[in-house]
């Protein structure tokens, strides 16, 4: 929205379209980064999404390669 606000006064179409993709990528970044900063400072968290301080799902750590047979 803040991105839209920006742009309300470009005139060319392509020049409000990069501005605004460029405002949702940003906010998708701090998005994430939040949302990693929340679950690398709750247990609680990890342990009902079942996930490794780092966000790795508990599966595809525990998840071990057969061994071959000799």
């Amino acid at each position: 929205m803040f991105g839209a606000a920006v742009t309300s006064g470009v005139e060319r179409v392509s020049t409000a379209l990069w501005i605004t993709a460029g405002f949702g990528a940003l906010t998708a970044l701090l998005g994430a980064w939040a949302w990693l900063r929340l679950v690398r400072s709750s247990p609680k968290l990890q342990e009902t999404l079942a996930v490794a301080p780092d966000g790795t799902p508990l599966a595809a750590i525990e998840t071990v390669a057969p061994e071959e047979a000799p």
